[in-house]
């Protein structure tokens, strides 16, 4: 086979590769799987302590939730309603549930035990 050809190939492959994910019914605009109906609303549970709130944003610094595949770390969660955000403070020891959404997670419940 000449060079020209191989390149041709390569090429015919690459775009065979790329296109093999956009055939399908639950594959987004990019290719990649599309998140199902399940993932989206599942909830997830974890412990930790309050480091700041403002506005709906409240920010944990939480231990590993090993059902959604998160190591421990201190991250902002955007509160579904205004109310549990107002119910806690910076250094609340908190119980909370969350969804994952976007990049992010929505704060579904939280409470002091």
């Amino acid at each position: 086979m000449n060079r020209t050809a191989l390149i041709a190939a390569g090429v015919l492959l690459l775009a065979a590769c790329n296109n093999s994910n956009q055939d399908t019914p639950e594959a987004n605009a990019q290719g990649a799987p599309a998140a199902t109906s399940a993932t989206a609303d599942q909830t997830f549970a974890g412990s930790g302590t309050v480091t700041r709130v403002e506005g709906k944003d409240v920010t944990i610094s939480h231990g590993a939730v090993e059902a959604a595949g998160w190591p421990a770390m201190t991250m902002t969660f955007t509160a579904e309603r205004p109310e549990l955000a107002t119910s806690v403070k910076a250094g609340d020891r908190v119980s909370f549930e969350f969804r994952k959404s976007g990049g992010g997670a929505t704060l579904t419940s939280i409470s002091k035990p």
